[in-house]
């Protein structure tokens, strides 16, 4: 049963399910389709509230890097560069602007090159 914690920016659309995925980097136990994910704000805060409740439909291994991303998949891994159709999908379905803008805050918060994991719900 993992918590998983989110910046206030996007807390409100994981609660109304405008986000409905999370990229997170690599843990020493990876997720998986049996977890009940328990979606947060605020943790370790007084400010802490739940948003959301659920499983997750899809998980991905996802690789960032300053060239593009690479996912893997169930028929193999697939390679695409920040301005492909399927990048920007991935932004909008996790709650940024456009590409670019995930890019930056990857950057920023985790710095290049980036391993972890795709969760849809």
């Amino acid at each position: 049963m993992p918590a998983i914690n989110y910046k206030a920016r996007f807390a409100e659309d994981v609660r109304t399910g405008r986000k409905r995925s999370t990229i997170r980097a690599e843990r020493k136990r990876p997720f998986s389709l049996d977890d009940t994910l328990y979606h947060y704000t605020g943790m370790r805060t007084k400010k802490c509230r739940l948003l959301l409740v659920n499983r997750p439909e899809r998980i991905r291994g996802i690789h960032m890097f300053v060239g593009g991303v690479t996912l893997e998949t169930e028929t193999g891994i697939w390679l695409y560069s920040w301005s492909s159709i399927v990048v920007a999908r991935i932004a909008v379905k996790d709650g940024f602007e456009s590409t670019h803008d995930m890019y930056c805050f990857f950057r920023e918060t985790h710095g290049f090159t980036f391993h972890g994991q795709l969760l849809e719900w």
